[in-house]
């Protein structure tokens, strides 16, 4: 170690070591780098997904399913599951989209040919709305994605920081 050989170069094999050469052991060289890689993976597919544009109607979907506050929507602007075995078609046969209705909704058109269905008193309130509120509330679920997004980025960053923070350093400055 007092050679020029770097300090990421050098593996201490045996069962004695000193504090000095404790952090060269393999096993704890192995699972630091491991540990380092899996969470600059996990980084990279948060930034990504970060990077993504701000939401589908299916993501807008999946969100509201999960939101205490706007479920309510989630049951009134999504389409009906179909009885077991089923699958419901549009205008030309083709299987109907999950986000119809949202689709529907967000350009202030009804419910459509689900509008029998989408009459009970929860779902009231959501198609009654005027498009302007549509579209405001369209782009508070948007938002609140972001910032999901974003939080889960600044937790990615945090964990590989602490982590590469934590790996085993040089004894006294050396490399």
């Amino acid at each position: 170690m007092g050679i020029c050989t770097g300090f990421g170069s050098i593996v201490r094999l045996g069962s004695k070591s000193t504090t000095r050469t404790l952090p060269l052991t393999l096993p704890d060289q192995i699972i630091d780098k491991d540990k380092i890689k899996t969470l600059a993976e996990r980084f990279e597919d948060s930034f990504e997904t970060y990077m993504q544009d701000r939401g589908t109607y299916t993501h807008i979907l999946l969100h509201i399913e999960f939101s205490e506050m706007d479920r309510h929507f989630r049951d009134a602007i999504s389409v009906p599951e179909a009885e077991d075995g089923e699958v419901l078609v549009g205008k030309h046969g083709l299987q109907m989209a999950e986000d119809r209705c949202l689709a529907r909704w967000s350009r202030g058109r009804d419910a459509g040919i689900f509008a029998k269905a989408k009459s009970e008193s929860l779902c009231d309130g959501v198609w009654e709305m005027k498009p302007e509120a549509r579209s405001v509330k369209i782009q508070q679920w948007q938002e609140e994605m972001h910032e999901e997004k974003m939080n889960t980025l600044v937790c990615q960053i945090a964990a590989f920081n602490k982590a590469a923070e934590d790996a085993p350093k040089s004894p006294q400055g050396e490399n």
